[in-house]
């Protein structure tokens, strides 16, 4: 059997394994009850590195081929999706206590579910039909989004003594706020384009 892996393979199975590592950093503060997020996101923004690196190897071997690109959208999944749900699940299910916003499992998953589902539909659409534009990118760069989630949680702004303060209503506003940011900017990954009839489509 033929190794289907090219050099820039191996850099993008090491993006993956940071996904990984950021959900696993994740869930080990939801078990502990203790400690900070950072690591949690400090992976995600090393993912980026190597997601940066992947291209350049690709470059300098004489490019990739199509599993190549398949790895890496399945890799985007696992990084840019599935390890952003995961620290805003455990930063919603935290208790107020220990800095987080003590939600129920259910409305924390929930409101965690959308980086993974508008990932998966990018993903899905972008399976079946390849929209591109050559100046600019078409809606919110998954990447983007997620270095957005892996700098807030883990930041002052929720790491701090005054977030575990229960005598004032500054953590659940945070909260809210972030989940409102959370929702919005899942939504724009998914591109706007305008078609000949001046009617908006997300295909």
């Amino acid at each position: 059997m033929i190794n289907p892996m090219k050099l820039k393979d191996y850099v993008t199975v090491a993006h993956m394994l940071c996904g990984i590592a950021s959900i696993v950093a994740a869930l080990d503060v939801l078990t502990q009850q203790r400690g900070s997020l950072e690591w949690a996101g400090y992976w995600i923004i090393i993912a980026l590195v190597f997601d940066t690196l992947d291209g350049l190897v690709a470059r300098l071997t004489g490019g990739g081929n199509q599993f190549g690109e398949v790895l890496d959208n399945i890799a985007d999944l696992v990084v840019y999706s599935f390890a952003p749900t995961i620290l805003i699940f455990v930063a919603y299910c935290l208790p107020r206590e220990v800095g987080g916003a003590g939600w129920s499992n259910w409305s924390a998953g929930l409101l965690a579910s959308f980086p993974t589902i508008f990932g998966c539909i990018r993903f899905s659409r972008n399976s079946v039909k390849s929209i591109k534009a050559e100046e600019f990118h078409l809606g919110l760069p998954r990447p983007a989004q997620a270095v957005y989630l892996a700098s807030i949680f883990p930041s002052h702004l929720f790491q701090n003594n005054w977030m575990q303060d229960l005598s004032l209503p500054l953590n659940p506003i945070m909260y809210i706020l972030a989940g409102i940011f959370i929702v919005m900017t899942s939504w724009m990954t998914l591109p706007i384009l305008w078609t000949r009839s001046w009617t908006m489509t997300w295909w």
